[in-house]
């Protein structure tokens, strides 16, 4: 899982110094992919900036049905609830980094000993994934209304995994 923003503005950030013009908003597109076809199981997209925890615990519920092993995430997602439910509801091991001010919590204490770093290298996916959205599909979003921008950017989803599966299939 992870997130990366879109932006909305036409402007360049040279002209926009220029003018001495705030630059827009941007829209946040949040994804959840399995690493291994790198297709895209849950997405979704509203304007940041935003923390990216707001979006987990729904996805982490709309991934039971594929029945993940791992889920693999930054550490913007280390929250106790999340862990819980990645356990609890899910039946997967979390396999996010602490915070380094990890104190509390059942679940992110006993994920010190459950951490492996080989299955969390393959997070990086995720990484390639938002890179080629916004390389094949362009990262900026061009349409005005808030609504607008954000069908914009969930069709970019909906295309890259038409995209994917034209190359995997």
């Amino acid at each position: 899982m992870d997130g990366t923003g879109h932006t909305s503005d036409y402007a360049d950030h040279y002209y926009a110094k220029i003018r001495g013009k705030c630059r827009k908003s941007y829209i946040k597109n949040h994804i959840a992919i399995d690493v291994d076809t790198r297709m895209i199981l849950n997405y979704a997209a509203n304007r940041g900036p935003k923390y990216d925890t707001q979006f987990a615990i729904a996805s982490i519920r709309q991934l039971k049905p594929y029945k993940p092993h791992y889920i693999l995430a930054d550490r913007a997602y280390d929250t106790e609830a999340i862990r819980k439910c990645i356990n609890e509801e899910v039946g997967a091991f979390d396999q996010i980094p602490l915070k380094t001010r990890a104190k509390t919590g059942y679940y992110r204490l006993n994920s010190a000993t459950i951490f492996w770093h080989d299955v969390y290298t393959r997070r990086m996916n995720v990484e390639s994934v938002i890179y080629v959205i916004k390389r094949r599909f362009n990262g900026g979003n061009y349409s005005r209304s808030t609504k607008l921008q954000n069908k914009e950017t969930k069709l970019k989803d909906v295309l890259y995994n038409i995209y994917r599966a034209i190359q995997v299939f």
